[in-house]
C-alpha cells in the first residue's frame, strides 16, 4: 500500500505496516490548511480512506481530506 497526495506532489509513497497498522512519514511539516490525498493498493487502485469521512475537490477529482492545523 502506498499514500499520494498534495504533500507529495501525488508521487506515491509506499507505507510499512506493524500490528496491523500502517505508517508513513512524508518529510517536512506542511503549513497549515487543508490537503488531498489518496491510498494506492497494488500500484494502480486509487483509494478514499474509509476511516476519514472529510473529502475534499483536486481539480476533478474527489479526495479523502487532511487537515493540517497551526502550531
Amino acid at each position: 500500500m502506498a499514500l499520494a497526495g498534495e504533500f507529495n506532489n501525488w508521487q506515491p509513497a509506499a507505507m510499512t505496516q506493524a500490528n496491523g497498522v500502517w505508517a508513513i512519514t512524508i518529510g517536512a511539516p506542511s503549513p497549515p490548511g487543508e490537503l488531498g490525498y489518496r491510498f494506492v493498493v497494488n500500484g494502480n487502485d486509487w483509494r478514499l480512506d474509509p476511516e476519514n469521512p472529510y473529502r475534499m475537490w483536486v481539480g476533478i477529482d474527489e479526495n479523502s481530506c487532511l487537515r493540517v492545523d497551526a502550531t
